[in-house]
């Protein structure tokens, strides 16, 4: 439900097209793509950043047909609380209509701001795979969980945390810390102010390529 336009086809629409996503929706989405993606191909591999990359992690996590799984700073809880505030937000929320939290952007292809609903259906899907986490490591071949250190809407802490522990499961999940630049949560959007795409690009293809 990213990048739907305004009804007029001439910019990008509201962030209430979120309104309504859920869990399931997320699963699904990204179950259907590895499907497609292996009917394509004799090698798949995925890449996802923040939402996306909790979609990556379940996909790494479920799918034994994947080869290579790179989730960026994947949205797992609410950054700098302890993660019962977390719990208590999925709790709340999961049980009131959507509401669009203010924001600011400068892009004209973005949303501004956040869904409530959408938050819940990310951090929903995230607490899935780590619980299955703690049952077994991931089905994927092999797993490359990049962190942002300067990143502020992504608890970095939080996701090593659990990279290393998935690792201790299979073996076959690594941490790569992206360079201290001050990047922001967005660094794979060429238009993000503070981004570095001519730094982070380079990283992030070699990883999907080569491996860590």
């Amino acid at each position: 439900r990213h990048g739907i336009a305004n009804a007029a086809g001439s910019g990008i629409g509201s962030l209430s097209n979120i309104g309504g996503l859920d869990a399931a929706e997320l699963r699904d989405y990204a179950d259907d793509s590895v499907d497609i993606a292996v009917g394509l191909g004799e090698e798949v591999r995925v890449l996802g950043l923040s939402m996306g990359g909790v979609l990556a992690e379940w996909t790494a996590q479920h799918r034994d047909d994947v080869d290579r799984v790179v989730p960026v700073a994947p949205a797992m809880s609410i950054p700098g609380v302890p993660g019962f505030l977390t719990t208590g937000f999925i709790n709340l929320f999961d049980k009131l209509p959507n509401i669009d939290l203010p924001g600011e952007s400068n892009l004209d292809h973005a949303y501004v701001g956040e869904s409530t609903e959408g938050l819940v259906a990310t951090f929903v899907l995230a607490r899935s795979v780590e619980d299955a986490a703690g049952d077994a490591g991931p089905a994927a071949r092999e797993v490359i969980v990049v962190v942002n250190p300067d990143d502020n809407q992504v608890d970095p802490g939080h996701v090593s945390s659990f990279a290393t522990d998935w690792n201790e499961r299979s073996g076959n999940v690594d941490v790569v810390e992206l360079p201290a630049r001050g990047l922001p949560h967005d660094v794979i959007d060429p238009d993000q102010p503070d981004g570095d795409p001519d730094l982070v690009y380079p990283i992030l293809l070699d990883l999907l390529a080569n491996g860590s």
